[in-house]
């Protein structure tokens, strides 16, 4: 009877540990230290999923995915992505120049290099891909453009590519829709 119970037992903690890994999904028990790019080691982890408001010059309101702070003060922006190619794109650095710009707004340095961190459709491993971004000269231009857009006062260019069109926000009020 013991014995019975005790394998019981053991079955139970199995199938719990089973869900554990189902629950965490593809990534198992690897960690930040599996493709945190070697210039970050040392830096600490200071925000994950912040949101951050900028009023001046341009009103933005941005959420990063995460912001490491190196031993010298300056921070480096991470953004995660789940995609079947390890790639970045130039959506992605506008995204993330944006983030850069308004936390250089609020008084923080922060580098102009910053990563995409790419999760593997269907699992696989995650890869940092480093990417420059804007400055605060060209991060302006595009917050005047779409405003000029919005007010009707430009007509929008649209995208090379129709599959961009197709996930845009401003589809719906675009004449050139896709």
């Amino acid at each position: 009877m013991l014995y019975l119970l005790a394998l019981l037992a053991v079955l139970a903690i199995l199938g719990l540990l089973g869900l554990h890994r189902a629950v965490r999904g593809s990534t198992g028990d690897r960690s930040d230290l599996d493709w945190l790019p070697a210039r970050l080691l040392d830096a600490e982890l200071l925000w994950s999923e912040k949101e951050f408001r900028c009023l001046e010059p341009i009103a933005i309101s941005m959420r990063l995915d995460r912001a490491y702070r190196s031993p010298d003060g300056r921070l480096t922006l991470i953004e995660f992505k789940h995609r079947p190619l390890a790639r970045s794109y130039p959506s992605d650095v506008v995204e993330l120049s944006v983030q850069r710009y308004v936390l250089q707004k609020a008084g923080y340095a922060v580098d102009q290099r910053a990563y995409v961190v790419v999760i593997p459709a269907g699992g696989g491993i995650e890869r940092a891909l480093p990417v420059v971004l804007e400055d605060a000269r060209e991060v302006e231009r595009r917050a005047a453009r779409l405003q000029a857009i919005k007010a009707g006062k430009v007509v929008p260019a649209g995208s090379a590519h129709p599959a961009v069109c197709r996930e845009c926000g401003h589809r719906d009020a675009c004449p050139l829709r896709r």
